[in-house]
């Protein structure tokens, strides 16, 4: 299975992430963790990046199969627009989903000091920017011929907007809570102005 030399991904932001336990997604499907790196071509820097991927890619092609490309050949990067890909940040970008089998150890995941990082320190998050080495291979057997890339080690860069759902905002949802606003007080039971016969449900 050729392997390509390690291809260094800056400043790209981060999707999907399962960098910390390993998931199957079917039977049969051995754990591993996943990643997957978007880039955007018209930052000059990203662009250089998806050029190196798809010149590495041609040439791991040109090895395993001298013959010519095979039709059926399928990608782990592409066109988000393309592919009609809906995710959050995923529009105007060039992605690529990488993996790591859980047999093989947990991919390195550090910060911008080269400190390891738990997820109980909570990035890197989807949607935040990282950077990593990724190293692309091919695969030839009953499950298909394809161009895949292992994830090798992720570094938190720096913030940026989470993907998924937000969090609630507190400031702009929820008043100040004063100490003598604590508690309902009779007070407030008698300006709701209810008797015995507004809490009868068996009407």
């Amino acid at each position: 299975m050729p392997t390509s030399e390690i291809i260094e991904l800056k400043e790209v932001r981060l999707s999907f992430p399962r960098l910390f336990r390993a998931k199957a997604f079917r039977e049969g499907q051995d754990a591993r963790f996943e990643a997957t790196f978007l880039l955007d071509p018209s930052n000059k820097r990203h662009a250089k990046m998806i050029k190196e991927i798809k010149a590495t890619a041609k040439a791991l092609i040109k090895e395993k199969w001298p013959s010519g490309k095979p039709d059926n050949l399928e990608y782990c990067y592409g066109d988000a627009d393309k592919e009609n890909k809906k995710y959050d940040g995923y529009q105007g970008m060039f992605y690529i989903v990488t993996a790591q089998p859980e047999k093989n150890g947990r991919p390195t995941v550090c910060d911008q000091n080269r400190k390891p990082l738990v997820e109980e320190d909570g990035k890197p998050y989807a949607g935040c920017f990282v950077n990593t080495n990724i190293t692309l291979w091919t695969q030839d057997n009953p499950f298909g011929k394809r161009i895949g890339c292992n994830l090798r080690i992720v570094q938190f860069d720096h913030d940026g907007e989470a993907f998924g759902v937000k969090p609630a905002d507190a400031e702009e949802e929820m008043d100040i809570v004063k100490d003598d606003d604590a508690g309902i007080d009779d007070e407030d039971d008698d300006d709701l102005d209810l008797d015995d016969d507004d809490w009868d449900d068996d009407d």
